[in-house]
């Protein structure tokens, strides 16, 4: 899993997308990173990329990453969702 927070301190992150939400704060998107030795995003409950200089910071994180990840996790399925056809 990986802490976007230690993401935005790596000389490989190159751009931060915040969670877009909606009318009523509700997440439509998830928070992502865009990383220089990854294609083509690093999102809460991705793997850290090989060759990431803060690898062990993730790794020693993941706990604390643990409920965003899931809750990542649920907002995509509930947006794939909407996208099929009814």
């Amino acid at each position: 899993m990986a802490n976007l927070g230690i993401c935005r301190r790596c000389r490989h992150c190159q751009d931060l997308h915040r969670a877009v939400l909606d009318d009523c704060d509700r997440k439509i998107s998830a928070s992502k990173v865009s990383c220089g030795i990854s294609v083509p995003y690093i999102g809460w409950d991705s793997e850290v990329p090989e060759g990431c200089p803060y690898k062990l910071e993730h790794i020693v994180s993941g706990d604390a990453v643990t409920d965003l990840a899931e809750e990542s996790s649920r907002l995509e399925n509930r947006n794939e969702a909407k996208l099929l056809p009814a």
